[in-house]
């Protein structure tokens, strides 16, 4: 049986993958030429979650135990190191598809944010990664700690990113063709 795609697309495996490498590969080997891959990946690591472009502060303790219980589950799982959508174009690059494009954008977490649209863009972000963080719970569980202590860790990672001036989430998003040999 042979199956082929004009197009692939991948948005949010991070969790579901465990190994991109042989997404890209498999991806390649249905695209026909010419077929277009695209991706589009929240940036799930630390540096991923920022405030104003750095690591999660101190002032956030909630959201890094929060996130550093969800990186220890990870590593568990086999991923190694947390996976990293920045590096996409090159592993795209590497399985030899061609013209790959990537463009990385930021949306603020929480409701900081003064003008409309982007303070609604903000809390929907809030609600997304509360509910992210909720439903990976057995894996927050797993490091220990109660269900109450959970809801807490929950609620209070929940206030911070309400709050703190700045929290953002960045997005990638990767395209890229197999080539017309």
């Amino acid at each position: 049986m042979s199956i082929s795609a004009n197009d692939v697309t991948d948005f949010s495996v991070n969790f579901r993958v465990y190994d991109y490498d042989r997404l890209l590969e498999e991806s390649y080997r249905v695209l026909l030429p010419n077929g277009l891959f695209l991706s589009g990946e929240i940036d799930l690591t630390f540096g991923g979650y920022q405030t104003g472009g750095s690591f999660i502060s101190d002032n956030m303790p909630a959201t890094r135990e929060l996130l550093s219980r969800i990186h220890c589950f990870a590593e568990r799982r086999g991923l190694g190191q947390w996976f990293d959508p920045s590096g996409i174009p090159d592993l795209m690059a590497r399985h030899g598809f061609a013209d790959v494009h990537a463009e990385t954008r930021s949306a603020p977490i929480g409701g900081w944010v003064t003008e409309e649209p982007m303070r609604t863009v903000g809390n929907l972000a809030q609600q997304g990664a509360i509910a992210l963080a909720d439903a990976l719970r057995p894996a927050l569980l797993e490091h220990g700690g109660s269900e109450a202590e959970i809801d807490d860790l929950l609620n209070h990672a929940e206030e911070e990113l309400s709050t703190f001036q700045g929290a953002s989430l960045t997005y990638h998003m990767v395209y890229g063709r197999r080539p017309v040999v």
